[in-house]
């Protein structure tokens, strides 16, 4: 064998090396990304059954709001930065609607949920040290939030309660670029 076949086997097996190593990283690139939206998914869902569980009135207690709200700004970290993937971000966007109060043009839509986001002065209070919420519930454009809070009923509700929801969700996740 020729010096030359020789160069030209190992530069075709430093290519082939090269080829694996790369392969190599992509496979961990994406594992590890996996292992992320997991753990994180794991985390959260965790911290959410604990804080539910932990408090009989609920609704009515300061305590679980401001625990709640602590969840949500972090979600919404995790959410923002990527750490999730699309369908759980946008699941768990659906399931904040239900509790969180909305700046809607210049109107405040009350949360469903909590009875201290009854008053507007409440929601601005407990809101000022959450500017990454402040700035997600704030909502510019039109939405119906009739629409938003149909009862589940009958299959033409759910349709327009869900296709109003889709809507107001994706305005809810630019909101967090």
């Amino acid at each position: 064998m020729t010096l030359n076949q020789l160069s030209t086997i190992s530069g075709f097996l430093a290519d082939i090396a090269t080829i694996i190593a790369l392969l190599g990283i992509v496979y961990a690139y994406f594992f590890s990304r996996k292992q992320i939206h997991f753990s994180t998914i794991e985390k959260c869902i965790n911290d959410y059954r604990q804080l539910y569980h932990k408090y009989e009135d609920k609704y009515d207690n300061p305590k679980f709001l401001g625990q709640y709200l602590d969840l949500v700004n972090e979600e919404l970290f995790y959410i923002e930065k990527g750490y999730l993937p699309k369908e759980v971000s946008e699941e768990w966007i659906d399931g904040m609607i239900d509790y969180l109060p909305f700046f809607n043009k210049s109107e405040l839509v009350l949360s469903r949920k909590f009875n201290e986001f009854h008053i507007s002065e409440n929601v601005k209070s407990r809101l000022y040290s959450y500017p990454r919420i402040l700035k997600f519930i704030t909502v510019k454009e039109e939405i119906d939030f009739e629409k938003i809070f149909l009862p589940l009923s009958d299959e033409d509700v759910i349709e327009i309660r869900s296709s109003e929801r889709k809507k107001l969700i994706k305005l809810l996740k630019r909101n967090l670029k």
